[in-house]
């Protein structure tokens, strides 16, 4: 749950999503006449990406014990996934741009029928597993060695971790777009809202939360009494951004008065 875990992860996503859609030869839920096939396709190159990022920020949590540079390395991933999706881009056919950069945008309304089931399942299944998790996501809140000292496998709840995160950001990503922030800002609404660390309340409470947060948004995109539709990434961005700076200025506050 913690923020610098997120960061990235929805950029694999969008890196998956992007070679399916700029390079896979057209068969995603993004174009017309896919059907269920393209749009399960579609969230498995998007939980695939997410994966990938997840299990290289985990490697990069090994070797780096200060968040704010598993920060930076987030957003030097995102950078460098950004990159390879741009010489994508480049290279494909204007109609596969313009449904990606459509899709970039971000959207709830553009999610079809024919999608909700893969999209519940994989949902579903992401929730299921990190909430299982729960109890061993405490005891490591404690440190690895402590950890295993209880007799639990690190390896396997990484591995879990993974799984589960990329389930549900990677669904989530292939048919809503890379919506950014909640997945950043929601967790430490949580923690201060409910003054706790127990992922027993967290992971419901983020859930819950991150759902609200982003029905809000949605509603403030559609502009009410206008025509206008905004693109979600902009509103969750001017929504979550502030929240992100003030978490960021208050730990470093907190080292200074600390001597950190």
């Amino acid at each position: 749950l913690a923020g610098p875990y997120i960061l990235g992860i929805s950029s694999g996503a969008s890196l998956g999503v992007g070679i399916v859609v700029l390079a896979g030869g057209g068969v995603s839920g993004l174009v017309i006449g896919a059907g269920i096939s393209g749009d399960l396709l579609l969230a498995l190159a998007a939980a695939v990406g997410a994966a990938l990022a997840m299990g290289i920020v985990l490697a990069a949590a090994r070797r780096v014990e200060n968040s704010l540079t598993l920060l930076v390395l987030g957003v030097m991933f995102g950078s460098f996934t950004s990159a390879i999706v741009s010489l994508l881009m480049y290279f494909s056919a204007p109609e596969r741009v313009q449904s990606f950069v459509q899709w970039t945008f971000g959207s709830f309304a553009t999610v079809t029928w024919s999608q909700i089931p893969p999209l519940a399942l994989g949902v579903g299944l992401g929730m299921l597993l990190i909430g299982a998790l729960a109890k061993s996501l405490n005891a490591l809140l404690l440190g690895e060695e402590y950890a295993r000292t209880m007799g639990l496998s690190v390896q396997r709840v990484r591995l879990g971790i993974v799984i589960g995160t990329a389930l549900l950001a990677g669904t989530v990503t292939a048919f809503c777009g890379p919506v950014g922030f909640i997945g950043t800002a929601v967790p430490h609404l949580c923690r201060a809202l409910f003054n706790s660390s127990d992922h027993r309340v967290l992971i419901p409470a983020c859930g819950l939360m991150g759902a609200s947060v982003g029905l809000v948004a949605a509603l403030v995109a559609e502009m009410p009494g206008t025509n206008v539709i905004l693109p979600l990434n902009a509103v969750t961005a001017l929504l979550g951004a502030p929240v992100v700076m003030f978490v960021l200025i208050r730990q470093r506050q907190l080292h200074r008065a600390f001597g950190g």
